[in-house]
């Protein structure tokens, strides 16, 4: 009877060949180009470039019966493509293209949710993380496959603004990346925090890589001047606060001890104690400083009147102080210890 069933295979796979008669042996004229299982008429391809028939890879597969009578497939081994070239990564969104030296294939992809692949091109597009089996498959049928990878990215958040000295962290709902600055003197970036610290006025880019996938974000470092003036006023007395920075607004944390003009910076104790004072711009960047406010003890003595010649001594409850005349001319003090002298 004769012999059904694929009469081609591809190098390394298999065919299976059958016959209606029963109890012969299968065989190969040729196992070098195919090899048949004797029992079984399973036929695996060994070589395309094994010479058969004719000097190609084809080889005769017979069937034999007890009696000796035979019958007869040729049955031809096809070459598989030659294996895919190029980079089997890429990031979601990304493409990136294979090649195969063996022409006239078409690409496909076992999941397009992960990446899609021109059948004619072998660009490969990445839709999701995960991976997926891209094939590359001849006119015989024979493939060549690679598995591709598809790496997750996402967009970083948070804020695109840090005020100088400060910090702003951001983030990215891909884990296991790094972080990095495009420029430090600008702003720092911790490499495993997302946390960015403003270091001079200007803008940069955060970078996050995971995967060889990258995001970036666009960040403002905002500078703010130091305050200057001097932090130290008497009760009931002024000093005047300033910042190079102009357009902000000026507060004291505790008007009972000083106050402060929010557009002029002048701060007027009116307590002893403490207070900050704060110099905030409209982005909400802002710097401080703390200003004392000492107290006014009264001169005490048992007179104020002195004759010329003749001394008195006066005294305040807060000690520390140098004592000095307004009219030397007239009376001169100790500057340590309050003594006067009539001039």
């Amino acid at each position: 009877d004769p012999i059904t069933g694929t009469p081609q295979v591809c190098e390394g796979l298999t065919t299976t060949l059958s016959t209606t008669s029963t109890g012969g042996l299968w065989s190969s004229a040729n196992p070098g180009v195919a090899d048949a299982d004797a029992l079984t008429g399973v036929v695996t391809g060994m070589s395309a470039a094994t010479p058969g028939i004719g000097g190609l890879g084809i080889t005769t597969i017979t069937y034999t019966l007890p009696t000796g009578c035979i019958t007869t497939s040729i049955v031809t081994v096809n070459p598989l493509p030659s294996a895919i070239t190029g980079t089997t990564n890429v990031c979601i969104s990304a493409t990136t293209a294979l090649a195969s030296a063996t022409p006239l294939g078409a690409w496909s992809s076992s999941n397009s949710a992960v990446a899609t692949v021109g059948s004619g091109t072998g660009v490969v597009t990445g839709a999701t993380a995960g991976t997926t089996t891209i094939t590359y498959t001849l006119g015989t049928g024979c493939v060549a496959t690679a598995t591709y990878t598809v790496n997750a990215s996402a967009a970083i958040t948070g804020s695109s603004t840090v005020c100088t000295g400060q910090t702003t962290t951001l983030s990215n709902a891909v884990p296991g990346g790094l972080w990095t600055s495009g420029n430090t003197t600008i702003a720092r970036v911790g490499s495993t925090t997302g946390i960015v610290t403003g270091v001079a006025g200007g803008a940069t880019n955060i970078s996050y890589t995971v995967g060889g996938c990258r995001s970036v974000f666009a960040i403002t470092s905002i500078s703010i001047g130091a305050i200057t003036g001097t932090p130290v006023v008497c009760q009931g007395l002024s000093t005047t606060l300033t910042n190079a920075t102009i357009g902000g607004s000026w507060i004291s944390s505790n008007t009972a001890v000083a106050t402060v003009g929010s557009t002029t910076g002048i701060v007027a104790g009116v307590a002893a104690g403490t207070t900050v004072i704060t110099y905030t711009l409209a982005s909400g960047c802002n710097i401080s400083s703390t200003v004392t406010v000492n107290p006014l003890t009264a001169n005490t003595g048992s007179t104020t009147t002195v004759c010329v010649g003749q001394t008195i001594t006066l005294a305040n409850a807060t000690a520390g102080g140098t004592w000095s005349s307004s009219a030397t001319g007239r009376a001169t003090v100790g500057s340590a210890n309050g003594i006067v002298t009539g001039v």
